[in-house]
C-alpha cells in the first residue's frame, strides 16, 4: 500500500527506497510531453535505460540518481525533484534547457555506474566530487551535442543553474564543488562535445576522467 504523499503530490525518495511506486508523472500533462521528448534524446544519447520518475524534494530541492531499479525492465533510477525543476523552469528564460542539464547530469550517473567509474572516482564511496564534476563534464557534452540539433537554444541559463548547485562544504563526503568549478566541468565538456559533434560519451570517458583528475 503507498504511504500519503507529501504536500506537493509526489512521494518521497525514502518511501520509494521502502517500496511505494515512483511517479512517473509530474501532474502537468504539457510538461510531461516536453520531459518524454527530452527522455528519449538523453536516453539514447548515453546508452543507459534507467525508470524515471518525479519525487519530493521539498526538503531539499535536487534530483537523484540510483544504482536500484525501481521500474520493472529498468537499469537504475533517476527521480527529479519536483521543487527542483520548478524552480528551474521559473529562474530560466530557456525553454526547459536547465531541466534537461540537470537530466543529462543524473543520466551521466547512471553512465557512471554502468561503467564501473564511481569506483575510480569515489573509491569506497568516499568523497564524490569528482564523481559530480565527471557528471557535469557529461551534462556539458550532451548540451554541445543538443545544439547540434537546435542551434537556437540558449545555455547562459544551464550555466547559472550549474553555479548555483554549487557549495562550499569543502570538507564534506558529499560536497559537489564549488560553483566555480561546476561551471568549468559543465563548460569543458560541452568544448569535447562541440570538437567532436558526433561523439558520445563512451568516447569521451577517458577524457572525463582525466579532465577531473587533473584540475579537481
Amino acid at each position: 500500500m503507498r504511504s500519503a504523499a507529501r504536500p506537493n503530490g509526489f512521494r518521497r525518495f525514502q518511501d520509494i527506497q521502502l517500496g511505494d511506486e515512483i511517479d512517473q508523472t509530474t501532474g502537468d500533462a504539457a510538461l510531461d510531453r516536453a520531459l518524454g521528448r527530452a527522455l528519449i534524446r538523453v536516453r539514447d544519447f548515453f546508452g543507459v535505460r534507467p525508470g524515471v520518475g518525479v519525487y519530493d524534494d521539498s526538503d531539499y530541492p535536487q534530483s537523484l540518481a540510483s544504482r536500484e531499479s525501481y521500474i520493472e525492465g529498468t537499469t537504475g533510477t533517476v527521480c527529479l525533484g519536483a521543487t527542483q525543476m520548478r524552480q528551474l523552469m521559473a529562474d530560466a528564460d530557456d525553454g526547459g534547457v536547465s531541466v534537461v542539464a540537470v537530466l543529462a547530469h543524473e543520466f551521466a550517473h547512471i553512465f557512471q555506474f554502468q561503467n564501473g567509474m564511481d569506483v575510480r572516482l569515489a573509491p569506497g564511496q568516499g568523497p564524490v566530487k569528482l564523481l559530480e564534476l565527471n557528471a557535469d563534464f557529461f551534462a556539458g557534452l550532451y548540451l554541445a551535442h543538443l545544439q547540434t540539433l537546435a542551434t537556437e537554444i540558449r545555455l547562459y541559463d544551464s550555466g547559472r543553474a550549474f553555479h548555483a548547485l554549487g557549495d562550499t562544504n569543502l570538507g564534506s563526503i558529499d560536497h559537489h564543488g564549488r560553483p566555480d568549478e561546476r561551471v568549468r566541468a559543465i563548460e569543458a565538456g560541452h568544448q569535447v562535445g562541440f570538437r567532436r559533434p558526433d561523439g558520445r560519451p563512451a568516447e569521451a570517458l577517458e577524457d572525463s576522467i582525466r579532465f577531473v583528475e587533473y584540475w579537481f
